[in-house]
């Protein structure tokens, strides 16, 4: 199932949603390295 989907499935984001992305993967890092 896993290769399968590796192989036929392909996201294409809008930039709004790679903005959103980013913003929230650097508050979880910010919030790990507080945590740390």
């Amino acid at each position: 199932y896993i290769q399968y989907v590796k192989r036929n499935f392909q996201p294409i984001l809008t930039k709004e949603a790679e903005r959103v992305l980013s913003s929230y993967y650097q508050l979880q890092r910010r919030s790990a390295l507080q945590n740390a």
